[in-house]
């Protein structure tokens, strides 16, 4: 909303616009994801949401709106891809009477991430306007390569990759 307003000097319609382009881009991966990943893990699509994700949030400052529209599907989409695999996994492995409670721990816990992020965006969006969304898509790569870093180190040592 910041970026829409002070950074492009746009009104509410246009911040709706963007979210509109998010959600489409989300329910495209919602389509997709399924004939895209068939592993049992979905590790491609996590791994390819979350890097599509960051591509699209690191070079959103330099765009005219446009091209933040575009962007900003490919986030949504980048973002579905990368939290459907966990969804798909509890579907597929959690007794049918225990799921809701699953879903709801699920649901509890990627929100917990809101309470991390949201004090971030604000400082970053406060200490560096401009570069905000660079220094987003940049820790999300970054925690991206943490975790395949994590993923090969457990997968060497013999235990399963998640």
């Amino acid at each position: 909303m910041g970026h829409i307003k002070s950074g492009l000097h746009l009104d509410d319609k246009h911040y709706g616009w963007v979210m509109a382009a998010f959600g489409i881009g989300a329910s495209i991966a919602a389509f997709v994801a399924g004939s895209l990943d068939k592993t049992k893990t979905r590790r491609f699509s996590l791994i390819v949401g979350a890097a599509v994700l960051a591509i699209a949030i690191s070079i959103t400052n330099f765009v005219g709106y446009p091209v933040m529209l575009v962007l900003w599907l490919f986030a949504g989409l980048g973002q579905s891809l990368a939290e459907m695999p966990s969804e798909t996994l509890i579907g597929e492995n959690i007794p049918e009477n225990e799921q809701g409670k699953v879903y709801g721990s699920h649901f509890a816990f990627s929100h917990l991430w809101w309470a991390i992020a949201y004090p971030i965006a604000g400082y970053t969006g406060s200490h560096y306007a401009g570069k905000d969304f660079l220094l987003g898509g940049v820790l999300s790569g970054a925690l991206l390569l943490i975790a395949l870093f994590f993923n090969k180190s457990s997968a060497k040592k013999g235990n399963q990759p998640y």
